[in-house]
């Protein structure tokens, strides 16, 4: 799912580069919260 909201930012708002977290709270009994986080793009 991160990938796909990746490419879509990128393309319809023409972004050159992004971080993108994605978390779920409540997941894991023991932690506060697990996600993923993706960079896309050329970072200048």
């Amino acid at each position: 799912m991160a990938e796909q909201v990746a490419t879509i930012v990128r393309t319809e708002f023409s972004v050159p580069w992004l971080r993108l977290r994605i978390g779920k709270p409540g997941a894991i009994a023991e932690a506060d919260d697990v996600g993923v986080l993706i960079e896309r793009g050329a970072r200048h």
